[in-house]
């Protein structure tokens, strides 16, 4: 009997210990199906979220990159040479010194603008604000010392066909460079401060630009028009035959025919006539004058 009980006991306990594996099992399983509808949960509220944000995103916002203009200064003796860069299209550059009136400058589609901004004497705060289309702005704000420049005195004179530059300056000049219209440049070193330069004058009407950079890199630009009055001298083997034009108007004409002078006034934008040829050799020196004090001369032999 007592062995019995002792099977039965022992039944007992197998029973209970069956029981709480079973419990333990049935909890875990919930633990599970708990943790994952909550990251089910959470999924769809993430996925919901961002998809409400994109519903709600601008066309500004889908068109700017976030990136702001950039505003790039070099600063020279007198002025500042300003770029401003961007990804996008530049609306508008606004800049002023201290508190004056504020300048506009507006784009033009443009991704690059160049801007040239003279620094006023004595110590001033330069601020920019560029802004591209989207409205993005970029700022910026810096003390300038401004000082007094002394700039070269350049004129003009004549000599036959010859123009000289003549330059004077309080500094010492390093170099002389000069073009006329679209053509290569040329340079004459000079280290003075006084300095003359020779170039052939061009019949007709020229854009002669002259730069004087003296010996601290400081460039100075003069561009003028200049007219030279155009003029031939041509021969039939009986006449010499002169024909002269200038657009600002011929004032007077020299002709120094076989030794014999004359001046003509003329005071037209055209001039016509004919010399006679006399047997053996005919020489003629012919001068044009126009209103800009300037001339051409032209000097012609001939044999008959």
């Amino acid at each position: 009997m007592n062995q019995i009980l002792s099977v039965e006991m022992s039944n007992n306990k197998k029973r209970k210990s069956s029981k709480k594996a079973s419990i333990k099992s049935v909890i875990i399983f919930f633990c599970i199906i708990l943790l994952i509808f909550g990251i089910s949960i959470i999924a769809i509220g993430l996925f919901s979220s961002k998809e409400g944000e994109e519903e709600n995103t601008t066309p500004y916002t889908d068109i700017s990159t976030g990136n702001k203009p950039n505003i790039e200064i070099v600063q020279g003796t007198t002025s500042l040479d300003v770029t401003i860069s961007s990804t996008e299209q530049i609306a508008n550059v606004v800049y002023k010194w201290n508190n004056e009136e504020e300048t506009q400058v507006n784009g033009n589609g443009e991704t690059t603008m160049n801007l040239t901004i003279n620094i006023p004497l004595g110590t001033n705060i330069l601020n920019i604000v560029a802004t591209d289309i989207n409205g993005v702005e970029q700022t910026f704000e810096k003390e300038y010392v401004g000082v007094e420049q002394y700039e070269p005195t350049i004129e003009l004179a004549q000599e036959d066909n010859t123009l000289k530059i003549q330059v004077s300056s309080e500094k010492t000049i390093d170099y002389i460079s000069y073009y006329f219209d679209d053509q290569d440049e040329k340079s004459q070193v000079i280290n003075d401060v006084n300095a003359e330069v020779s170039i052939e004058a061009i019949e007709g009407e020229h854009t002669l630009t002259i730069i004087v950079t003296n010996v601290d890199g400081e460039k100075f630009e003069d561009t003028r028009s200049i007219y030279i009055p155009t003029a031939t001298v041509v021969t039939d083997g009986t006449d010499f035959i002169i024909n002269a034009s200038d657009s600002r108007g011929i004032t007077s004409i020299n002709i120094n025919f076989n030794g014999e002078e004359q001046e003509v006034t003329v005071n037209n934008t055209e001039y016509e006539t004919r010399l006679t040829l006399q047997d053996g050799e005919n020489r003629i020196i012919l001068v044009v004058h126009n209103s800009d004090g300037l001339s051409i001369t032209k000097r012609v032999r001939y044999v008959k």
